[in-house]
């Protein structure tokens, strides 16, 4: 869950969001659904705040692909057996 935490830095906020996207992908790959649609949606709702780039790190890409990824989840439900698609796990991106 994203629990509000004021006293984090913008950095560790962001950081946060990462761990998050992993763990809401790992939850997903062991057919955990609803832990990875939590980490999912507190994942999107901290790196929202850092679109589009963030530190050289195109954040929006990564978001919206992670979207792709769990649109099935999402539309089908917990309980529906969707298995995660590989292929569609983002790699971040980063501007040089």
């Amino acid at each position: 869950a994203n629990i509000p935490a004021p006293w984090l830095t913008p950095q560790e906020r962001f950081l946060r969001g990462l761990i998050q996207v992993a763990g809401a992908f790992h939850h997903f790959n062991e057919n955990r659904f609803e832990s990875a649609l939590a980490l999912y949606h507190s994942s999107f709702d901290l790196l929202s705040n850092y679109f589009p780039v963030y530190q050289n790190i195109k954040v929006q890409e990564l978001v919206m692909n992670m979207r792709g990824a769990f649109a099935e989840l999402i539309e089908k439900g917990t309980r529906s057996g969707v298995k995660l698609n590989k292929e569609w796990v983002p790699k971040i991106q980063i501007i040089e």
